[in-house]
């Protein structure tokens, strides 16, 4: 409780928050989705390994749940 006294609470928060934050880690996470598409286009047989073990775990989950 006098934390958020110290801090001007909740309202204030939302208010500081900068309005474009949500825009820039939208535009962020999609840069980083092309960057990791890119680099797995680069090593082929790293891909199909990678979706392999994620085929087999997922499968595997599934069916042990």
């Amino acid at each position: 409780m006098r934390a958020r006294l110290e801090f001007g609470g909740i309202e204030r928060a939302k208010e500081e928050w900068p309005r474009g934050a949500r825009a820039n880690f939208v535009e962020s996470l999609a840069q980083d989705v092309r960057y990791g598409a890119r680099t797995l286009g680069k090593n082929p047989g790293f891909t199909v390994i990678c979706c392999l073990t994620l085929a087999l775990a997922s499968a595997r989950h599934v069916r042990f749940r």
